[in-house]
């Protein structure tokens, strides 16, 4: 009898590609020789010294990184909107910055969570921000897969900032050859009771991201 060989670790990507003979979707299959606990995590260097953030009072307007009810069909007509016109309602102007990565000089895929420390900057005593893993085309198109963020809430800023590690949600996450990885930051969510006064915040990279 011939013995069957199965890999150590298998995560099937349902949307993957399209097929060009029949327009199916064709899986997207990694496979590892080892358990992810057992691998050294990667890390990449993020370019960006420092994301400045402006927040409004009471939180308005606020960003929108999925819409209520509907979930990841939400964030897929973010995205859309991302690609036709450079803008997502996930990442509202002033309110919102990213730690980014060169460009990148080969294809990445992300499969789970990821992390970062960062300093934290604020004219109030507290933090309310908004963090997620997303990738950007030269384009300038951002991906925020599914729509999901990582709510942090930081209290007891002493002399004005705060050094935290951030764990940014599980995902799965493509990028391609030239495009940039980035931490994505955003001041209000829709989602989320926000502060009600205005402040001013600041968010630096204290890692790569791991």
């Amino acid at each position: 009898d011939r013995e069957i060989e199965f890999p150590v670790f298998q995560f099937t990507r349902s949307n993957g590609s399209i097929s060009l003979q029949d327009s199916t979707v064709i899986p997207k299959v990694f496979t590892s020789e080892k358990l992810p606990f057992e691998t050294e995590p990667r890390q990449l260097p993020l370019v960006t010294p420092t994301a400045a953030l402006i927040y409004p009072i009471g939180g308005v307007p606020s960003a929108i990184s999925a819409l209520p009810g509907i979930g990841s069909a939400g964030a897929l007509a973010s995205q859309l909107l991302s690609n036709l016109a450079g803008f997502s309602p996930a990442f509202l102007p002033g309110q919102s910055g990213f730690l980014e990565s060169a460009p990148l000089k080969e294809p990445i895929s992300v499969v789970g969570p990821s992390s970062i420390k960062v300093r934290i900057t604020s004219t109030a005593n507290d933090a309310t921000l908004f963090f997620s893993l997303v990738s950007k085309s030269p384009s300038g198109a951002i991906n925020l897969p599914n729509g999901i963020v990582a709510p942090v809430k930081i209290s007891n800023i002493s002399n004005g900032s705060k050094d935290v590690v951030i764990n940014l949600p599980a995902t799965v996450l493509d990028a391609s050859i030239g495009d940039l990885l980035a931490v994505g930051i955003s001041s209000t969510d829709q989602g989320y009771e926000t502060p009600k006064t205005s402040r001013f915040y600041s968010v630096s990279p204290l890692s790569p991201l791991t």
